[in-house]
């Protein structure tokens, strides 16, 4: 067993740690981002370049990962063989022992300093404008399915999926401790507009909770709209036909049919 064998460990070890380390990662990237994806109609071309894009911060977090466990490995089969004995033995230096080491972490060093400082913002970047266009494109991603969502300062309960972007039994509440006011709906279609989330309600209802807990209603209606990013009191929300606007803390609700 010779010094060329240990570097020869240190390369393999390096490689396969590697390509355990992206595997591991990846799957489970993907396992927690399956959800956002599957059965919501998203085109496989979207899905492969959001997985190419998030590839970069594995890499950047694998290298080093299996850089350890190479070496770790090389080194402990030298001592486990008794080769760093014989080395010493032979006059050879844990010094010049090293060097070989050295030279390939400089190798890797050179390679994944330019990829960090200049590919990895790049793709990071592109991660987040493509997650922006997946939410201005189908903002009912962000919700799921018959489960309590939380949205700026408001937690939005949705019930089934009935299309694309429809869902069914709508509820939209407060995170506030008091003065909550809840807005209930048979129906909601999620649609992205200006920087918020639209939802045409149908057939719904306003309720205002009051100081001993209890419910007072405020307003029935057939079809509203929904604005979760609030404008100034009267300034303008490009909505038009309203019968009535609603002012609540952080939502701004129209209603078409009363």
């Amino acid at each position: 067993f010779q010094a060329e064998d240990g570097i020869r460990d240190l390369v393999r070890s390096r490689g396969l740690g590697d390509v355990y380390k992206r595997q591991v990662l990846l799957s489970n990237f993907i396992l927690k981002n399956m959800d956002k994806f599957l059965g919501k109609g998203i085109s496989l071309g979207t899905v492969l370049k959001f997985l190419v894009y998030n590839s970069a911060w594995i890499i950047s977090l694998a290298i080093p990962m299996s850089i350890l466990i190479a070496t770790l490995m090389a080194f402990g089969r030298l001592s486990s063989d008794n080769e760093i004995t014989a080395f010493k033995a032979s006059g050879v230096s844990m010094n010049r022992l090293l060097i070989p080491a050295m030279f390939f972490g400089f190798i890797v060093f050179s390679f994944v300093t330019p990829f960090n400082l200049w590919v990895l913002p790049e793709m990071n970047h592109n991660v987040r404008k493509i997650s922006h266009e997946i939410s201005r494109n189908r903002p009912d991603i962000e919700f799921n399915e018959q489960l309590l969502n939380s949205f700026s300062d408001k937690i939005i309960y949705v019930g089934k999926r009935i299309n694309t972007h429809t869902f069914d039994n709508i509820v939209i509440f407060d995170k506030a401790q008091k003065d909550h006011t809840t807005i209930m709906a048979e129906i909601g279609n999620f649609k992205s507009f200006q920087d918020g989330i639209v939802i045409n309600l149908e057939n719904g209802s306003i309720h205002e909770e009051l100081v001993n807990n209890e419910y007072k209603f405020i307003q029935r209606f057939l079809t509203a709209i929904c604005y979760l990013n609030t404008p100034e009191e009267g300034g303008e929300t490009s909505f038009p036909n309203l019968k009535k606007k609603i002012y609540l803390p952080n939502l701004y609700l129209g209603l078409v049919g009363q």
